[in-house]
Order: structure tokens, then C-alpha cells, then sequence
């Protein structure tokens, strides 16, 4: 029998699985917008950045969605959701650090504003904070 928090790992894993399945769908198909996820602001460009992270989203949601359903051996577990992390907090440099924040003489300015910037920044470091998890628990 799974405890309370065993449970709760496991509904946590199928919710970043489908989201990342969702994110990583949009960012293969140029006709469907990201929105807030995606790495570069609206109208510039980057269309295979979006297309590479997004067949890599892809295949992170299914092997987080996977993982809860098939055995894998301990250190590939360990070792997948290590990688899913890294290149997690690689997408949130490269979205809000190189693309999110642009110098100007008159200063830094936000992409679109400091406001939605830092929202965003905080949901994605939520879900950094959700894979760490995942990558401490296949550790024990």
C-alpha cells in the first residue's frame, strides 16, 4: 500500500508528465502558440530552439509518465530525472535569463513586464522545485 505522500508523488509526476507532454506538443507545432512557456517573446522567431526543446519535452513528459507505470532500473531513474532537471533550469536561463531580460541605454527591461516575468519565472521554478523532487525521491 502507497503512503499519503507516495500518492501524492505519483498524482504530482502525472501532472508535470502531461504538462511537459503538452509543451513539448506545442512546441513541435509552429501553429499553436506557447504562451507564457514559450522561450522566446511573440514574433521572434527561434522556431527551431522551440521545436528542439519541444520534441525534448515531449520525451521527458512521456518518460515521467512512463516511470509510473513500468519498472526502471534505479540508475536510470536517478540518472533521466537528473537530466529532465538540468535541462529544466537550462530552459529557464536560456527563456528568462538571454531572451527575457534585454539592455537598453535607458536601463533593463522585461519581457513582456517585470510583473508577468517574475510569475512566470516562479511557476517555472516551481516546477524545477517538482523535478528535484522526482530526482531526490528515485535517489532513495
Amino acid at each position: 500500500m502507497k503512503t499519503k505522500s507516495g500518492i501524492s508523488l505519483d498524482l504530482l509526476k502525472v501532472m508535470i508528465g502531461i504538462f511537459f507532454v503538452l509543451l513539448g506538443i506545442f512546441g513541435i507545432l509552429p501553429m499553436i502558440e506557447e504562451g507564457d512557456f514559450s522561450l522566446r517573446p511573440v514574433g521572434q522567431g527561434g522556431d527551431i530552439l522551440e521545436i528542439l526543446f519541444g520534441c525534448a519535452e515531449l520525451i521527458w513528459g512521456l518518460l515521467i509518465l512512463l516511470s509510473l507505470f513500468t519498472f526502471f532500473p534505479k540508475k536510470l531513474k536517478e540518472l533521466a530525472s537528473l537530466l529532465i532537471c538540468l535541462f529544466w533550469i537550462g530552459r529557464i536561463i536560456i527563456a528568462k535569463l538571454v531572451f527575457g531580460i534585454q539592455l537598453h541605454p535607458a536601463g533593463l527591461f522585461f519581457l513582456p513586464d517585470f510583473g508577468q516575468w517574475l510569475l512566470i519565472l516562479s511557476a517555472q521554478l516551481l516546477i524545477a522545485a517538482a523535478l528535484w523532487l522526482f530526482y531526490q525521491n528515485s535517489r532513495a
